[in-house]
């Protein structure tokens, strides 16, 4: 019994330390962002570093977004050949 709620008790502190980290990530993420008075019209490099975890390139012609709170976006890749 007292090594079920041991491991219990270890499985909850090691959830609690995840979130705890967690919720600094998001509290950065809220401080980057709060930092931007309006949407930005125009490219914003480093509201995009704060936004996006990282990007995949598909062979289909897509990117697929991954943001930094597990959201994804896919959108498509377009050409202007000149």
């Amino acid at each position: 019994m007292y090594t079920a709620l041991k491991s219990r008790m270890d499985s909850l502190e090691k959830e609690r330390e995840r979130k705890g980290i967690r919720y600094d990530i998001f509290c950065g993420f809220l401080a980057g962002l709060s930092e931007t008075m309006d949407l930005p019209v125009n490219f914003n490099e480093r509201l995009f570093h704060r936004l996006v975890d990282h990007a995949t390139v598909c062979q289909d012609g897509r990117v697929v977004f991954s943001f930094c709170n597990s959201m994804e976006v896919s959108t498509g890749i377009y050409c202007l050949c000149l």
